[in-house]
């Protein structure tokens, strides 16, 4: 069939009532929906990437050299950079079905959904949206606090309960002094934790009874440390954290 056979077939059955053409905006609605789901994949996915920049900003990189590498593989946000990566997958889908998406090749695409998504986490970061992820997400959802947050919450208890290297951590029990107070560890010992010079906190954080947290220095016996610096268990915000007594560890790994 040549091919003006085949337009006055087509235009043969449209007269006839065998096509009906569909309305001009039924297709600017599905266009419209689809660059809507295309911004929100972009939104969602620059989410994801902020809790992700928050997790591994307060992941001690700090002391990278001084905390095994397994440290870092292991408390990695795994369970985030996966979601970045399905947003980014979805933004592509979406663009890629408007009506000019085929015109542009698939790393193209694929660029400017990750530029979009980092530009927009890197912003959510700064406005701290992705902290505050994070905290939803902690409280709000057992499975991801129980089965994706544990165990980065027990490597990280393992690597920090090594007073005898210079790592403690656990409640505060009591504040005599800004820069004196007693700290129970998840061992159940109380270390008695002061430094005369003063001690450095890393990340603002109201030192209080029942406040979690890291300290970095020196033992000086079985019950009195020399911290330097201070940092809260999981960054600026307050998290829910009495799930660590729960916890028992090994507490060996990194001795």
């Amino acid at each position: 069939m040549t091919g003006e056979n085949l337009v006055k077939k087509v235009l043969d059955k449209i007269k006839s009532g065998g096509i009906k053409p569909k309305p001009k905006w039924q297709f600017l609605l599905k266009d419209w929906l689809i660059w809507l789901f295309f911004v929100l994949t972009i939104v969602f996915g620059g989410l994801a990437f902020s809790a992700t920049i928050f997790l591994v900003r307060i992941n001690d990189w700090d002391l990278y050299g001084r905390l095994p590498i397994p440290f870092f593989l292991k408390t990695l946000p795994f369970f985030w950079i996966i979601i970045v990566l399905i947003f980014i997958g979805l933004a592509y889908y979406n663009f890629k079905h408007t009506q000019s998406g085929y015109r542009y090749r698939f790393w193209v695409i694929v660029s400017a959904a990750v530029f979009l998504s980092f530009f927009a986490g890197t912003i959510f970061h700064f406005l701290r949206l992705g902290e505050l992820v994070e905290y939803r997400f902690q409280r709000a959802m057992p499975f991801y606090h129980n089965i994706i947050m544990r165990p980065s919450f027990e490597h990280q208890m393992d690597a920090w309960s090594n007073p005898e290297r210079g790592f403690l951590a656990g409640q505060v029990v009591s504040v005599y002094a800004p820069d004196n107070f007693e700290l129970e560890d998840f061992g159940g010992q109380v270390w008695t934790v002061f430094n005369r010079e003063g001690i450095k906190r890393r990340f603002e954080f109201e030192l209080s009874q029942g406040v979690w947290l890291k300290a970095l220095g020196e033992e000086i016996d079985e019950s009195n440390f020399q911290a330097v610096e201070i940092r809260p268990w999981l960054g600026p915000m307050e998290f829910n954290m009495p799930v660590m007594k729960e916890m028992t560890p090994p507490l060996r790994m990194y001795r």
